[in-house]
């Protein structure tokens, strides 16, 4: 089990490297690699690949210990896997076929097609899985549900702030705006014609 939570938490920490990289004008001034959905397909694979493989590995809890001889083979391999996974993930949030996510700020489309709602049910389902399987003698267990617990905690806040701007935003847009004053008909105040005409236009455009 230690093991195959090694795996979850060098892949969780090692995924914040290309997760801060990717954010506009973070540390490259003018640019950041990736495209604009690269950001937040990092952040979708951090909160979700990591409280899954906790998950798995309380799963595994029950199998035998390593060999003494066999500790250190494990710990590199455990090591190589987790930095390939950041690596994969890294490779794929850098793909231009993937699904949008967020345009502008907008998270709608992020709604649309489920993903934020499949995150938050992951990160849940890890949370619910190591309440319920984890001994609750175990100091281990204990903080595994705290840290679950942060993270289905950031998703939510995330995602509800998200929901709420993507809300705020299209009432927004279908808000109508009356024109600026520069824009009004000009003309003598004095004018009766006028008057009526600028009434008539503001009408037309409120």
């Amino acid at each position: 089990m230690l093991a195959a939570l090694a795996l979850a938490y060098a892949f969780g920490a090692a995924i914040v490297i290309p997760h801060a990289l990717s954010f506009p004008d973070a540390l490259f001034h003018g640019g950041a690699p990736g495209n604009s959905q690269t950001s937040i397909w990092l952040w979708v694979a951090w909160h979700a690949a990591f409280p899954l493989l906790v998950a798995l590995a309380l799963l595994a809890r029950d199998l035998p210990p390593l060999p003494r001889r066999r500790v250190a083979p494990a710990a590199i391999a455990v090591m190589a896997v987790g930095y390939g996974l950041v690596a994969l993930c890294g490779v794929l949030a850098f793909d231009t076929t993937l699904p949008t996510l967020v345009v502008n700020g907008n998270f709608t489309a992020g709604f649309a097609n489920g993903t934020w709602e499949a995150v938050l049910a992951i990160d849940v389902f890890a949370l619910v899985t190591v309440v319920a399987i984890g001994r609750t003698s175990s100091t281990l267990s204990l903080w595994l549900s705290v840290s679950l617990v942060a993270v289905v905690g950031d998703a939510t806040l995330t995602l509800l702030s998200a929901a709420a701007s993507t809300s705020a935003g299209t009432s927004h847009a279908s808000t109508p705006h009356s024109a600026p004053a520069s824009s009004w008909p000009r003309c003598s105040p004095s004018s009766t014609a006028c008057t009526a005409a600028s009434r008539a236009w503001r009408r037309s455009t409120a």
